[in-house]
């Protein structure tokens, strides 16, 4: 987040991230935040927004969703990863192997596993 900002006290992470929400919201990204910078702010990630043109009552004529943007809280006991409120969470992996390959077996090769440490 030093990017958009100081970030040397509360006062000052607000204003950075009030100005990374801004230039992110124009441009989409990902904005990563310090466990100190988590604390600091109550993030909701309700920035991105849908449009109508015209607005109602007229018949629409063009609908969609303006640019949105993750936000990674690094926390000192976890990750919390904020999707945009509109586009949300696409995974996609691309498998081009030959003819005679393949993956060892379906049970193995997962694209999201879930993983948890004793």
């Amino acid at each position: 987040m030093s990017d958009f900002g100081p970030v040397d006290n509360q006062k000052l992470i607000q204003a950075s991230f009030s100005n990374a929400v801004q230039v992110l919201s124009g441009t989409g990204g990902i904005l990563f935040l310090s466990p100190a910078q988590s604390r600091s702010l109550n993030v909701e990630n309700t920035y991105q927004r849908s449009f109508r043109i015209p607005a109602p009552l007229e018949s629409c004529k063009q609908w969609g969703t303006g640019t949105g943007f993750t936000i990674v809280e690094v926390g000192d006991k976890n990750t919390t990863i904020d999707l945009p409120q509109m586009a949300g969470l696409q995974l996609t992996r691309t498998l081009r192997m030959g003819a005679d390959d393949s993956l060892p077996h379906w049970t193995t090769d997962h694209m999201v596993k879930s993983m948890s440490s004793p």
